[in-house]
């Protein structure tokens, strides 16, 4: 094999999952597999030193029961591959290339090895306004250090299934930089974050385009939601992401950014800027810092609890 990483189809086990879990809709079967694929990845990064033959990701290709060296640069690839969850990214200062050889044109591949990026396709304007109202069940439980309260879904997120799902949110990064995260989660894996003992709700439960959608009488109407969320689990901490409408939800018209001096149910409350990328006057080391005050709050109470 030349000393390069192979990837070996797994094409039959694709077919069989997609159509088991075809009752779950195009993109959830998408994000399921995408995550099979990013499990996949280990695999394929522990063994190329054991050898350079990994199975490296679940592919779609043309030639579904041939193996296909990958030992090229992502747009040196065969055309009509769709290689899901693709080779590690490494990058080599004038060392040779680990996998061994070259291209099959003959040329070094560059030193500089990328990651070949999941080909979901994006879905348009139009399939995103079909989810408009659809609501988004809370990802809570009892125990929990911190829940984050958004003020509702938007289309991404109501067309997924998963809060905070636009590609511009913030709250993923600013999770791993605050150091709750050991890495940037996506917003597909929410199960994850809940074990590490963070929880996800919204106000209003109904899917908009903006949060300007959402009226003045529905947002306290959401504070009350919130209330009865906070009362039956008990975290720790709260944080509210959205200053304006925790000011109207709430009725504390001039409350800031920071720790409140009022508790919701008991609980202490933050208050943090909304992560959307439509709303960029905080950056995400604002959005980290008071995540990471509430978090590591939360803990402690906690811990004095007994829990």
């Amino acid at each position: 094999m030349g000393g390069h990483l192979v990837v070996l189809q797994v094409e039959p086990l694709l077919q069989t999952l997609r159509k088991a879990l075809e009752p779950l809709g195009q993109i959830a079967v998408d994000r399921l597999l995408h995550g099979l694929g990013q499990k996949l990845q280990v695999v394929a990064h522990r063994c190329v030193h054991l050898g350079g033959l990994a199975l490296a990701g679940i592919g779609q290709l043309e030639q579904a029961a041939q193996p296909v060296v990958v030992g090229r640069h992502p747009r040196q690839q065969p055309r009509g591959a769709e290689l899901r969850g693709m080779v590690v990214r490494r990058r080599h200062a004038g060392k040779p290339n680990p996998f061994g050889g070259h291209g099959a044109d003959g040329a070094s591949p560059p030193r500089a090895w990328q990651r070949c990026r999941v080909t979901t396709p994006r879905p348009t304007r139009a399939q995103l306004l079909t989810a408009a109202d659809r609501e988004i069940p809370d990802r809570v439980r009892p125990g929990l250090p911190l829940i984050i309260c958004g003020i509702n879904p938007g289309l991404w997120s109501g067309y997924t299934g998963h809060h905070f799902a636009g590609p511009a949110n913030r709250l993923w990064p600013a999770l791993e930089r605050a150091g709750i995260t050991p890495r940037r989660l996506r917003a597909d894996e929410g199960d994850e974050l809940l074990e590490l003992g963070v929880g996800i709700t919204n106000m209003v439960m109904r899917t908009t385009a903006t949060a300007a959608e959402v009226g003045r009488d529905e947002l306290r109407l959401g504070g009350r939601r919130l209330e009865s969320v906070v009362a039956a689990v008990r975290p720790g901490a709260l944080a509210v992401l959205g200053m304006g409408a925790f000011r109207v939800a709430f009725d504390r018209p001039k409350a800031q950014l920071g720790r409140q001096p009022e508790p919701v149910c008991g609980v202490a409350v933050w208050l943090l800027p909304n992560p959307s990328g439509l709303q960029a006057r905080y950056g995400v080391d604002v959005i980290a810092g008071l995540l990471a005050e509430a978090y590591s709050h939360g803990v402690s109470e906690l811990r004095e609890r007994g829990l």
